[in-house]
């Protein structure tokens, strides 16, 4: 293996940063890219199988990080490190599932078609002002006639 791969960087080899980066690009290429190509509305089935491969995918992290630990430190460290990471992951996964809840709220409440909702949502703060600037609150467009 080549020296420039095991210097450390933010206290892990270099591998594992690339590895790390090489299997975002490729899950956001293939999210993006090939599945989600087209514009269209995602069904029940179609989200709860993504989910799943996500948290799948996430989860299964914790053997990366039980192997890397146990030759390290030890058996009880490593308990404690997949413990600490499987407890973050659920927090997060938690916190994004709140905040999917809201964009769903605001969504329900502000007027909207079908074809902007992901536009919007991507441009996410831009896209708020741009409802609020042209429509009121009663979900008319603000330029219409009452």
């Amino acid at each position: 293996m080549p020296e420039f791969l095991m210097t450390e960087w933010l206290t892990k080899p270099m591998w594992m940063w690339l590895v790390f980066l090489a299997i975002v690009v490729t899950l956001m290429i293939l999210d993006l890219g090939i599945l989600h190509k087209k514009h269209r509305e995602i069904g029940v089935k179609e989200s709860l199988i993504m989910s799943g491969f996500y948290a799948a995918l996430g989860f299964s992290f914790a053997f990366f990080i039980w192997f890397q630990s146990v030759e390290l430190y030890g058996d009880t460290i490593a308990k404690t490190k997949v413990l600490e990471y499987i407890t973050g992951y659920v927090v997060e996964y938690t916190l994004a599932m709140d905040n999917i809840f809201v964009i769903a709220m605001i969504f329900i409440l502000l007027p909207h078609s079908a074809e902007i909702s992901a536009p919007r949502a991507a441009v996410g703060h831009f896209g708020r002002h741009h409802s609020a600037r042209h429509h009121d609150w009663g979900g008319r467009h603000a330029g219409a006639q009452v």
